[in-house]
């Protein structure tokens, strides 16, 4: 089956964002349902100014009822 990961990002004020992303399987053989979606992870991120590579991210996955925070940093 076909499966496409989408992710919708969208900066809300300053250094916030928010983000969302899900994975679409497409099953044509499902005729009730060929497409369903699953692994959404929902997260909110905040640009660090102290670090300009730097970012903190905190999301959510409903499915596996998991919550995490973390600091990303990049290389520049």
């Amino acid at each position: 089956c076909p499966e496409v990961a989408v992710s919708l990002q969208q900066q809300i004020v300053g250094p916030f964002s928010l983000r969302a992303e899900s994975g679409i399987r497409i099953d044509l053989k499902n005729g009730s349902n060929p497409m369903t979606i699953h692994n959404t992870v929902f997260a909110v991120e905040y640009a660090l100014q102290v670090l300009a590579s730097a970012k903190a991210v905190a999301w959510y996955s409903p499915k596996q009822r998991e919550f995490m925070i973390e600091l990303r940093f990049y290389e520049t």
